[in-house]
């Protein structure tokens, strides 16, 4: 009788490896990423806790956000990134950036981020 051969072979458990060391790059080149788009989320949710209702004026607004973004330590976005613009029942706060991450070789990752709030007076 002849015996049939079981399991994976060598160049099988390679090319697997190969797949999956390239999903674990692409994971480590974006979690610090989204990790500041979720700080950058957080940020304007607690600018928009903090003063909806209020009767906040732009500079204040521009303020709170430098600072905000100095404790949070968001460093991929700027504060001039920040667009702070009067609308007819408050103010309309928008982070609109966009951030690329080298992969491999020639290839990148591009991710956007945009999020508006609007405070109310």
């Amino acid at each position: 009788m002849r015996k049939t051969q079981n399991g994976m072979t060598l160049v099988g458990w390679v090319i697997i490896l190969a797949i999956l060391g390239v999903f674990a790059l692409a994971a480590m080149r974006l979690i610090p990423i989204y990790s500041q788009k979720l700080e950058v989320y957080s940020l304007l949710d607690s600018l928009q806790q903090e003063f909806d209702g209020k009767k906040a004026s732009v500079q204040t607004l521009k303020k709170s956000i430098q600072v905000k973004m100095q404790v949070k330590d968001i460093s991929i976005i700027g504060h001039r990134d920040y667009e702070v613009t009067a609308v007819a029942n408050g103010h309309q706060v928008r982070a609109h950036y966009e951030h690329k991450a080298p992969f491999l070789f020639d290839v990148g990752l591009f991710v956007t981020v945009d999020k508006t709030i609007e405070i109310r007076r």
